[in-house]
């Protein structure tokens, strides 16, 4: 069979398409690791409070959580709002089960991952650059078990609706002990 091309055009196609594979892979891989640098920096926009408020029926009014930061510690406050989450978590628990209590409960656990996240971000802020590399390694190490950890709630068993509602509600379990430790092995830090 006669080919279109010579010999050698042939080999610079070649030459090109390979130059073009090999440079799409380092593009590629440069793109990857600076868009998961971004991730890291980015922080969530609404405050837990604004989206806590989203998820159940208002009740009393209280102090926005600036007033409430000037006049007490981080520490405090990150208590009382682990407490305010702790009565949100208990509730959603006593719900029937079905479509919206799995709603509820991965509104929750975006509570609890954001809640966290805010309070690794507020012991990084007054640590060195050591330590505070040392509290991410501690933290992507977390993120990591805690996967695995809410992964044992899956059984086949149950329905869709149930077992991610166990997952959810072991996420949950895992991410608010995470928080409570966090308050209290780095306390000094958050104690200004």
């Amino acid at each position: 069979m006669k080919s279109f091309f010579s010999p050698r055009v042939t080999r610079n196609l070649m030459i090109l398409t390979g130059s073009l594979m090999v440079i799409t892979i380092f593009v590629n891989g440069y793109l990857d690791t600076n868009f998961r640098h971004y991730e890291k920096k980015v922080k969530m926009v609404a405050a837990p409070s604004e989206t806590r408020e989203q998820l159940l029926v208002p009740g009393p009014i209280e102090a926005s959580g600036s007033e409430l930061r000037e006049t007490q510690s981080r520490l405090e406050t990150f208590r009382e709002e682990i407490a305010s989450m702790d009565d949100l978590t208990e509730r959603s628990r006593q719900e029937r089960k079905g479509t919206e209590r799995k709603k509820k409960y991965m509104s929750l656990a975006s509570l609890w991952n954001s809640e966290m996240e805010q309070i690794v971000a507020a012991i990084g802020e007054g640590m060195r650059d050591t330590d505070r590399t040392r509290l991410m390694e501690e933290q992507n190490l977390f993120l990591e078990q805690r996967s695995h950890e809410a992964m044992k709630e899956i059984s086949d068993e149950k329905t869709g609706i149930d077992e991610n509602i166990d997952y959810m509600s072991r996420y949950i379990e895992v991410t608010r002990q995470r928080c409570v430790d966090l308050l209290k092995d780095y306390e000094a830090y958050l104690a200004t």
